[in-house]
């Protein structure tokens, strides 16, 4: 039970589960004030994370897949451009 607190709360009807048919996800104060699309747009990214079975919030996620490919295109580039240079300096 709730009494006396005003909360922004966000339904979500269709979780795609066989065993939930919906769940309540409730504002954090300080983004009370969003837009709604973007609550709603997080709201359904939140629970699409809950239903593949994500330990990572989604945001976090694609920050890190993000950094992966970044980290690797670094790699990847220092190697090549290291080979052009021992085969341009040895010719």
């Amino acid at each position: 039970m709730i009494k006396g607190i005003n909360k922004q709360i966000i339904e979500i009807k269709c979780t795609d589960s066989e065993y939930f048919e919906k769940a309540l996800l409730f504002v954090e104060p300080s983004r009370q004030f969003e837009d709604s699309a973007v609550l709603k747009a997080q709201a359904l990214d939140f629970a699409r994370s809950l239903s593949q079975g994500e330990k990572l919030p989604l945001s976090r996620r694609l920050l890190k897949e993000k950094n992966l490919r970044t980290a690797a295109a670094l790699f990847f580039g220092t190697v090549l451009a290291g080979l052009i240079g021992f085969f341009v300096f040895n010719l």
